[in-house]
């Protein structure tokens, strides 16, 4: 996990903080540091290390419609698989079914950790997230995608002229 904004609007610190008190969570960020970078030049170094981690915790610090950043898509890049809380319709935004583990599907951080456990117990439910990668991208994400060949002006127009 990398968190180095305090800003906390989604209360991700809190729910972090809380996880950590059941399951070992590493973290390279200023928040809850707990692990050192060696050698950090950037995106590079955080896709190489995410390569590492069966699991990435991506905690968006606000929680908003259509508020996904690369948070989202970084560890999916590289096979781990995405813990993530954060914008609630974030299913729009997965390139395929079941890509990702949504926090906002539990009750609490402790709920999330035991359902963490028994995938990292049972290889074959930890496999699940992967099928995704050899079926065709959801229709919702190559629309998204889509987007940002799209020159933003353009966008905004389009947008401002649907209301």
């Amino acid at each position: 996990m990398m968190i180095s904004s305090p800003f906390n609007k989604s209360h991700r610190l809190e729910y972090i903080q809380e996880l950590m008190k059941y399951i070992k969570v590493d973290s390279y960020g200023k928040i809850f540091n707990n692990k050192k970078l060696e050698n950090d030049t950037g995106q590079k170094s955080k896709l190489e290390l995410y390569r590492n981690y069966k699991f990435v915790i991506a905690f968006e610090n606000s929680i908003e419609i259509d508020y996904v950043t690369e948070k989202f898509f970084d560890p999916l890049s590289v096979c781990s698989v995405l813990i993530y809380y954060g914008a609630p319709n974030i299913k729009e935004f997965m390139p395929g079914e079941n890509c990702f583990v949504n926090a906002r599907d539990f009750n609490n951080p402790y709920e999330l950790s035991l359902y963490l456990n028994d995938c990292c117990n049972d290889e074959n439910l930890y496999q699940t997230f992967f099928y995704w990668k050899d079926k065709p991208l959801c229709q919702s994400f190559i629309q998204k995608a889509a987007l940002q060949y799209e020159n933003p002006f353009i966008r905004l127009c389009k947008f401002l002229s649907s209301r």
